[in-house]
């Protein structure tokens, strides 16, 4: 286990967590997509179920009926494409979820590998550290039985 090592896995952890970090902004951007497009749809809906306009008097026109139902059909038409593009989206954001939290459980394997590494530099360094202050003391005692 080398220095390099470490800071190899320092790197790719800190690489990771920015994979993670862009991961989550294109998921808050895809939930933002779905949001949108709710909204639209219901608004669509809501235009097509709404009278907005018509005569009370019950005189309307031929011409009138029908431009009135072609509109309610045109709203309702736009609002299945609305609603089939929210579908798309919403398989957008579960897919970006997962993206997000296969990359987090990535950049955490990494981190503990990370860890893991550090520790044993660590361990390494105490023991050659005792090492050293054991050549010291037995120096020092054999010096010690000569005088």
């Amino acid at each position: 286990m080398s220095d390099r090592l470490h800071r190899c896995l320092g790197q790719l952890v800190d690489l990771g967590e920015r994979a993670v970090d862009r991961a989550r902004a294109q998921w808050a951007e895809q939930q933002g997509v779905c949001t949108r497009l709710q909204g639209a749809v219901e608004r669509l809906e809501t235009l097509a179920r709404a009278d907005a306009g018509a005569p009370t008097s019950g005189t309307l026109t031929t011409g009138l009926l029908a431009n009135g139902s072609a509109y309610k059909a045109a709203l309702l038409d736009l609002a299945a494409t609305q609603r089939q593009a929210l579908v798309r989206s919403q398989a957008e954001v579960q897919a970006a979820q997962a993206a997000v939290m296969t990359e987090a459980r990535r950049v955490a394997a990494l981190d503990q590998a990370r860890e893991q590494v550090g520790e044993r530099l660590q361990q390494a360094a105490s023991r050659r550290e005792q090492q050293g202050q054991d050549a010291l003391a037995a120096q020092v005692w054999l010096r010690g039985g000569r005088e």
